[in-house]
C-alpha cells in the first residue's frame, strides 16, 4: 500500500492445500451501508513477503447497499495461490467486510469465519484462547503484520489447567507479512503474541479444525 489511509485486513486467507489430504480457499463479502459508492482497493501479500513491493491488487466498487461476493478470492480475483493476508484500502467506513475459509470433505464443507478488522485495532499484544490439540481438533495459530513494518513476535504457550508455560518461540516478521503455524504441546492452551523488536503492529487468530 502506498499510505495509511482508513483501512481494513483479514489476517488469513488461502488458495492452498493443508493438512490431512485437504484444500482451502477463502470467499469474501463486502456490504456497502452507507449512502455513495465505496471505491476500495483489495491488496493480497504472500505470507513470508514484504508487503511494501510484493503484492497483488485490484480495485471494488461497491454500490450503497450491495453485497459483493469474491469467491476463492486469492485464486479468482488476486489471481495466484498460497496463504497471506488481505487488506482493503479506501472507502472503508460504512464497508462490512467478512470471509469464509473452509475445504470441502464428506460431500460438504467445513471452515472458519474470520471478519476483517480496522487497522485501529491491531496493537503490540494480543492473546488467544481455546487453543486445543487432540485426537479430534487441531489449531493454528497466526498473524498477520498491519503497521508496514518488521520486527519479531514472542508466542507463549499457557496451559489452560496449571497456567504454566508450554512454550516460547520468537517469529520474525517483514512488512504485511503473514505468519501461521500448529500448535502443540497440551491439550488445551492459550497463547499471547507479543511484539518484542520492532514496530509492527499485529492481528492474531487462531481457529480450531476438526481432524
Amino acid at each position: 500500500p502506498a499510505s495509511f489511509a482508513p483501512r481494513q485486513h483479514i489476517a488469513a486467507v488461502a488458495h492452498a492445500p493443508g493438512a490431512l489430504g485437504t484444500g482451502w480457499q477463502t470467499d469474501v463479502r463486502l456490504f456497502n451501508g452507507g449512502v455513495t459508492t465505496a471505491n476500495v482497493t483489495a491488496i493480497f501479500t504472500h505470507a513470508g513477503e514484504e508487503g511494501w513491493n510484493h503484492f497483488a491488487a485490484v480495485k471494488l466498487s461497491i454500490a450503497p447497499k450491495q453485497l459483493m461476493a469474491l469467491d476463492d478470492v486469492v485464486a479468482a480475483a488476486m489471481r495466484t495461490s498460497g496463504i497471506g493476508q488481505l487488506e482493503f484500502l479506501g472507502d472503508t467506513d460504512a464497508l462490512v467486510i467478512t470471509s469464509r475459509t473452509f475445504t470441502h470433505a464428506n460431500g460438504g464443507t467445513f471452515g472458519q469465519f474470520i471478519p476483517a478488522v480496522s487497522t485501529t485495532d491491531a496493537s503490540t499484544l494480543a492473546y488467544v484462547p481455546q487453543i486445543q490439540v487432540t485426537a479430534d481438533f487441531r489449531t493454528n495459530i497466526g498473524f498477520a503484520e498491519v503497521s508496514g513494518n518488521s520486527g519479531t513476535v514472542r508466542v507463549t504457550l499457557f496451559d489452560a489447567a496449571t497456567g504454566a508455560v508450554v512454550s516460547q518461540n520468537d517469529y520474525p516478521f517483514v512488512p504485511f507479512d503473514q505468519v501461521q503455524f500448529p500448535a502443540s504441546g497440551a491439550t488445551l492452551m492459550t497463547a499471547q503474541l507479543s511484539v518484542v523488536s520492532g514496530d509492527g503492529r499485529i492481528i492474531a487468530y487462531g481457529p480450531v479444525i476438526d481432524n
